[in-house]
């Protein structure tokens, strides 16, 4: 386990080095597996994330603050709980909010810095905020399981991810379509399509930064 005294150039050099080219089917179809192997803890899971979520949210007149601050650690005990599920590690219901036990500081600070910085690029043009919203794809995961200081986790995310960026671009790209065919399946079928891509955001996110040894 890497802790925040890393330095992201180095660790991020060294993981790019070792990774193998991303496979966007590969990691939808892993997802597709994990779903089906473990499909009510998994489905139950990200749907109660999702409904505490839109609770939060919906509180009159806190509900955006909620948000600001609690979208990084609920994402972050999200992601926790399907990593240990990938990698076949003991997972239990509570480990998807792990996020306020585990990394609450960072994860507040992750999500409030990747969340303005990429609203700041959608704002001056549009690429920079397209770019920076894959490129950050990993920083909650890296806080809560590397315990990295919010912005070495953003650094690291940005240089293994751009080292592959258009592969990662593509394997969002997928996903979203998938998530979007839950929708129109009368929204119950987002239960099944968010778990998928998020399932293969995780599979990516152990390919890329957790490489196997150089021979």
């Amino acid at each position: 386990m890497a802790g925040g005294g890393i330095d992201p150039k180095t660790f991020a050099a060294d993981l790019i080095a070792r990774a193998a080219p991303l496979d966007i089917f590969g990691c939808i179809g892993r997802s597709w597996g994990l779903l089906k192997a473990n499909f009510w803890p998994v489905v139950g899971a990200t749907a109660l994330v999702i409904i505490v979520t839109i609770v939060a949210n919906a509180i009159p007149f806190l509900g955006w603050m909620a948000g600001l601050l609690l979208g990084g650690v609920f994402n972050g005990g999200l992601y926790f709980f399907y990593i240990k599920k990938v990698r076949g590690e003991s997972s239990e219901l509570g480990d998807a909010f792990s996020g306020f036990s585990l990394a609450l500081g960072p994860l507040i600070l992750t999500g409030l810095v990747v969340g303005l910085m990429t609203l700041a690029g959608f704002i001056l043009l549009i690429l920079p905020g397209i770019y920076l919203a894959v490129a950050y794809a990993f920083a909650y995961m890296l806080v809560i399981d590397r315990k990295m200081e919010f912005w070495a986790a953003m650094e690291v995310s940005r240089r293994v991810i751009s080292a592959q960026w258009w592969r990662m671009f593509g394997l969002m790209i997928v996903g979203a379509i998938i998530a979007v065919l839950g929708v129109l399946g009368l929204l119950i079928g987002i239960f099944i399509t968010v778990p998928i891509f998020i399932g293969a955001l995780v599979y990516a996110y152990e390919d890329l930064c957790n490489p196997p040894p150089r021979a």
